[in-house]
């Protein structure tokens, strides 16, 4: 059996790639990961900083900013996990 992205042979059946694929692969992913993270923190700090400034923080928004920061910075890793792989 050979691998599909470099055609060398496969020692180990349980795999579909060869080990430098297989560690590519998944470097690929942490980086796609460490970006996606970074996206949508900003995003997200910036859409609570526009919420806070135009509602204040004195009416209780602070809990929703921290939930849209938090949710924005999870899609963003699992999309940027997802694009990359």
């Amino acid at each position: 059996m050979r691998c599909p992205r470099c055609d060398q042979p496969l020692a180990d059946r349980r795999s579909d790639l060869c080990p430098d694929c297989l560690e590519a692969r998944q470097k690929s992913m942490l980086r796609g990961a460490r970006q996606g993270v970074l996206v949508g923190l900003t995003v997200g700090l910036v859409l609570a900083g526009i919420m806070l400034g135009y509602y204040g923080p004195e009416r209780g928004i602070k809990a929703i900013a921290f939930g849209l920061v938090s949710a924005l910075a999870t899609t963003g890793l699992l999309l940027g996990m997802v694009r990359n792989r």
